[in-house]
């Protein structure tokens, strides 16, 4: 029986199987290959660990000279430092080899800058003046930045200690490419003005996700466009002009900090996400209320295609649901998701009876969290008229999703 060997395959093919296993190309939205195929795989090589996502890549790279020079590039599409010396060893490595600064495409870094420098590998190798005065300095994640000129995602988690310096503000580099950045500290709260040198740096930014962000100053706007603040001087266009979807989960942000944010936003924002914190999503007597959030995104109304929130800030108050709801979604929302428990029938009615009247004849798909699934379930009457009304959703064309209430919720619940 005739058979060949990897080392045998024509370079373009051995490319073609290294793409299947890179974890960035697989979520890279550009591939043509079917989604279903695309789950299926990232189940059996898992998405949420570095040592899962790379195994099959780094066994194939390990067989022979041949197939490392094909494999290497890949296995530098995704980077993720989950540890302090993670990040040393891989800032190291970049420093040393040029041709793979350009091979980074989707970074992840966990780094937790209060660490002593103690923590860096004692391998033997040779230590880089520019890196050990960084690790000195606690400047890792910034000289980190300066390696990758073609990245695409960057998911920043630091402690507050290690967040870019403002200096930054200052550099002569930029990431052209970044389109997705996601940021997170380890203290919850932080204010988002922390972050300016790193949004600075990607001038076609079109999607953000900040988790755990509380505060925006009056300031954002002008840190942004990278001049000094001066009142009655507005920037000239705003700076995150690209900008086409905004995540905020883990938030307890104001209207005023909302406004603030808004101030730097260009045209083209079509998907909002505000999602409360799972612990305590009740706290917070100034957090944004939905009637805020939809005055404040006036500006985008015609264009706002995907909208999410939390259920609280309407559901449970009937008298006010059919002016809160109906009147204040933008007509032009495809994607309506709706955080928390939303056990009245009756808050949603009034969304179902204005989509018949064809009032949003965008609108496709609509995502509640449901009740079924409690340890003390609702009473039989409030369950049925749910999936009555669920029924009826789906019947008038819609797409109607249910998902699972989150557990820490549940001690909030009051049948």
């Amino acid at each position: 029986m005739a058979y060949s060997s990897l080392v045998t395959l024509p370079p373009e093919l051995l490319s073609e199987i290294c793409s299947y296993l890179c974890s960035h190309c697989l979520r890279s939205p550009g591939n043509d290959r079917d989604p279903s195929e695309v789950e299926s795989h990232r189940a059996r090589i898992g998405t949420s660990e570095k040592q899962k996502e790379q195994a099959d890549l780094l066994n194939l790279n390990r067989v022979c000279r041949v197939l490392h020079e094909v494999v290497e590039p890949f296995l530098y599409h995704h980077i993720h430092t989950s540890q302090n010396r993670d990040l040393y060893c891989a800032i190291r490595t970049l420093l040393s080899r040029f041709d793979l600064r350009t091979r980074v495409l989707d970074l992840r870094v966990d780094y937790d800058g209060s660490k002593p420098p103690a923590l860096r590998p004692r391998d033997g190798l040779e230590e880089p003046v520019e890196l050990r005065e960084s690790a000195d300095n606690g400047t890792l994640v910034s000289l980190l930045l300066k390696l990758v000129p073609r990245l695409q995602t960057f998911h920043l988690h630091v402690s507050d200690a290690a967040l870019p310096p403002m200096d930054l503000l200052g550099s002569k580099f930029s990431l052209t490419s970044l389109r997705r950045l996601t940021f997170s500290v380890f203290e919850r709260g932080f204010v988002l003005d922390r972050i300016v040198p790193v949004i600075q740096l990607a001038p076609n930014l079109e999607v953000l996700h900040c988790h755990g962000c509380t505060l925006v100053s009056e300031w954002f706007t002008d840190l942004v466009d990278g001049h000094i603040p001066i009142d009655d001087v507005p920037a000239t266009s705003p700076p995150l002009r690209h900008l086409t979807e905004l995540i905020l989960t883990d938030t307890r942000m104001t209207a005023e900090s909302l406004s603030n944010f808004l101030l730097a936003v260009g045209p083209k924002l079509s998907k909002v996400s505000m999602q409360r914190p799972e612990e305590r999503p009740f706290d917070g007597d100034d957090v944004v209320m939905f009637d805020e959030v939809v005055a404040a995104l006036q500006s985008w109304r015609s264009g706002l295609k995907e909208l999410s929130f939390f259920s609280l800030d309407f559901c449970g108050q009937s008298e006010q649901a059919e002016n809160t709801v109906v009147s204040s979604i933008p007509t032009s929302i495809r994607n309506l998701r709706i955080y928390g428990l939303n056990y009245n029938p009756d808050d949603l009615r009034p969304l179902l009876e204005a989509y018949k009247s064809g009032q949003f004849q965008y609108l496709r798909r609509i995502e509640i969290d449901g009740t079924d699934d409690l340890e003390e379930p609702l009473p039989l009457a409030f369950r049925q008229e749910s999936r009555d009304l669920s029924a009826a959703f789906r019947s008038a064309g819609l797409e109607f999703i249910v998902h699972p209430v989150p557990k820490c919720w549940w001690p909030y619940l009051d049948p």
